[in-house]
């Protein structure tokens, strides 16, 4: 058995993980921690430990069997797969695969960068091309950073920038910054529905879209800007050879055919009912029929109409079952039905996690709050660059809200700017998706080189975020 063991090392994982899942409900209860407290943590100790070291998917299914049985699963399962948010991310990730299928992503990505605006100006080249980044990761993040990292290469060769440079290493990290921005800007496509959801089942706090939507844009704009600044005054980056680039690189000039404008104009008429629903009161007629629809009555709406159209040679526009096996990831779809009621029942006045949580945050009170936030921010920052976002944002979620309740501070603020830490995750290749795909392209990028400048902007961006970032998000939240 242990000889079976050390030849199949990964084995060693699953079995660890579900030993803390069920194993910890047999655990005798300490401190403030009830019997159904030992068995949540022990759920959520082992899906972390899931995650970090196996992936999404098995620890995502095992932690919501080990929550069904302590909580039961019909409870967990009516807070999980019975959510319209779950339900519309399904639907949402298979009509999205269109704007890929029918290549408008590459279509707006070059429309951004072969423009008047670019040619002859390095520095104001660099902004758009990481604005393009984070327009297109909207969409889909890891279509945007292949199709950029893509274009570096090109720009490269047609200037005579080396590769494997500085240049392409800060570049490369200003992509991440953008990507994992830009997929978090919609709060119900990407990234942005998993944090969301996190923060509305953990505080029952409803953020609007719009302020969700602005925020981010107003964040990804900042970041972008101190990425070129840091680029230019701090690392001093000689761009001088861009001045030569030939918009010919990012491919000839094509405009939108059919299909396309068919696939971006049902993503805006799914945006369009998103805010509206979410910007006029409820009392109105249209928002509340939106309301009553639900999210994913809203989204099916959208495929619904799609379904119905044809191409010019008669086959359906929109292969539902096909779209289904190219776009729909399990992996986020059980992440997300597992988060939603773990963040609900993990923190319950029954686990005594939270009244552990506030003991353990008393005698920090005496810290001025802002000392303390900005602290617990910085932990956040350095952790999420070792570990996956989402898992370091849930960690210190609790840790933020208890210690903001308990000095009559509003949650919502610090809560944003933790999610805007955790995506300041680049400076190792483990940090996050969007920094392995980029660390990938050996042949662009020096990985050492990007992580000595990738702890550079680390510092730089986490600068901007507290000093600029939080007043704005105390001001909007």
């Amino acid at each position: 058995m242990l000889q079976y063991l050390k030849n199949n090392k990964q084995l060693v994982h699953y079995i660890i993980c579900a030993a803390l899942i069920f194993g910890l409900a047999y655990v005798p209860p300490f401190g403030m921690l009830t019997e159904r407290g030992m068995a949540m943590l022990g759920v959520f100790i082992g899906a972390v430990y899931g995650w970090s070291t196996i992936g999404m998917l098995y620890p995502s299914m095992l932690a919501l069997v080990g929550m069904g049985l302590e909580l039961g699963m019909t409870t967990v399962l009516a807070a999980s797969f019975g959510s319209p948010t779950i339900m519309m991310m399904i639907v949402m990730l298979i009509v999205m695969q269109l704007l890929n299928d029918t290549g408008a992503t590459e279509i707006i990505a070059s429309k951004l960068m072969a423009n008047k605006l670019t040619m002859g100006k390095p520095w104001m080249f660099m902004t758009l091309f990481l604005i393009a980044v984070y327009v297109c990761s909207l969409l889909n993040p890891i279509v945007a950073l292949m199709l950029f990292l893509g274009f570096l290469r090109q720009v490269c060769n047609s200037t005579g920038i080396p590769l494997r440079s500085p240049f392409t290493a800060v570049m490369a990290i200003g992509m991440t910054m953008a990507a994992l921005l830009g997929q978090c800007t919609l709060p119900f496509y990407n990234a942005g529905i998993q944090y969301y959801a996190t923060i509305t089942a953990m505080f029952q706090l409803q953020i609007p879209y719009l302020k969700w939507i602005v925020f981010f844009f107003f964040v990804g704009m900042l970041m972008i800007v101190f990425v070129v600044l840091a680029a230019k005054f701090v690392l001093r980056l000689d761009v001088s050879k861009l001045k030569d680039l030939d918009p010919a690189v990012f491919g000839e000039k094509k405009n939108f055919n059919k299909d396309q404008k068919i696939a971006i104009g049902a993503f805006l008429l799914f945006v369009a009912m998103a805010l509206v629903s979410s910007i006029l009161p409820p009392t109105n007629p249209v928002a509340a029929f939106l309301n009553k629809l639900t999210i994913f009555g809203q989204v099916v709406i959208v495929a619904g109409l799609l379904l119905l159209l044809k191409k010019e040679d008669g086959t359906p526009f929109f292969n539902f079952n096909a779209s289904s096996a190219r776009g729909l990831s399990w992996d986020v779809v059980f992440l997300v039905a597992l988060i939603m009621p773990l963040a609900q029942f993990l923190c319950a006045a029954d686990t005594g996690i939270s009244a552990m949580l506030a003991m353990l945050v008393y005698p920090l009170q005496v810290l001025p709050p802002m000392v303390f936030i900005i602290a617990v921010l910085i932990v956040g920052v350095i952790l999420t660059n070792f570990a996956n976002n989402l898992v370091i944002a849930i960690i210190i979620m609790p840790l933020l809200a208890t210690f903001a309740g308990q000095i009559g501070m509003s949650v919502a603020a610090p809560i944003m700017i933790l999610i805007i830490c955790t995506q300041i995750a680049f400076a190792t290749p483990a940090a996050s998706f969007p920094a392995g795909i980029c660390y990938s392209f050996s042949d662009v990028v020096d990985t050492a080189m990007m992580m000595k400048y990738g702890w550079i902007l680390v510092a730089v961006l986490t600068f901007a975020t507290l000093v600029i970032a939080y007043p704005v998000a105390m001001l909007m939240f």
